[in-house]
């Protein structure tokens, strides 16, 4: 690309070199290239189960979209106070989850913390399906 900084390679010594090159002639995996761990089976149930959980907000989600934008083509000032609400709605729930998030820490599983994003969403979702019906 025309006028993109490229960073220079780092310089390697020749052992260094040699030794990459004779572990790529052998094989072997680079130091910094950790084998995969298999995940226990309830780790994949729990993963299983979060990705049917999120088709499902998916779907929820696509239903209240609809019913968002029917309203919005009704037009008058119910439309311009249901895009305000929407905009408004999805600011604050993502705060509400960032904050909940840093005040819980990191120290909860990647399970966790997925399950505890779709459930805080799965609230929001179901809130305005029930006000749009």
């Amino acid at each position: 690309m025309y006028g993109a900084h490229v960073p220079p390679r780092p310089q390697m010594n020749f052992r260094t070199r040699r030794r990459l090159n004779e572990d790529a002639r052998s094989g072997a995996a680079h130091p910094s290239v950790r084998k995969p761990v298999p995940m226990k089976h309830s780790e994949n149930a729990a993963w299983l189960k979060l990705g049917v959980d999120a088709w499902s907000l998916g779907w929820q989600a696509a239903r209240v979209m609809g019913l968002r934008t029917a309203k919005m083509a009704e037009g008058g000032p119910a439309a311009g106070i249901e895009a305000w609400l929407m905009l408004s709605e999805k600011w604050q729930a993502a705060a509400e989850l960032h904050a909940d998030l840093l005040t819980r820490g990191s120290s909860a599983s990647p399970v966790t913390a997925t399950r505890r994003t779709l459930a805080h969403y799965k609230r929001k979702v179901a809130a305005n399906d029930r006000r749009l019906r």
